[in-house]
């Protein structure tokens, strides 16, 4: 239903490299799906679970070296 859309700059055209975060209601996961550029496919893509999620995002982050980020191990973050 809804899509936030990442990007490394604050030009946010089309055509440039962003992470496309989603969020499946029914199946309770997190979809996030890498487009380097719109008309390149395969695009990367990721499903994870709500306690997954934070710590892939991170995990995305640090991989492109988009943002400063503290690495920190995968699937430990919850929703408590």
């Amino acid at each position: 239903m809804f899509d936030i859309r990442i990007y490394q700059v604050p030009d946010t055209r089309f055509s440039r490299e962003c992470l496309i975060v989603r969020f499946d209601f029914e199946k309770k996961e997190f979809e996030m799906e890498y487009l380097e550029h719109h008309e390149i496919t395969p695009h990367w893509k990721k499903r994870c679970s709500i306690e997954e999620s934070f710590s892939a995002f991170i995990h995305f982050l640090a991989l492109k070296n988009w943002f400063p980020v503290h690495e920190i191990p995968r699937g430990v973050w919850t929703c408590e």
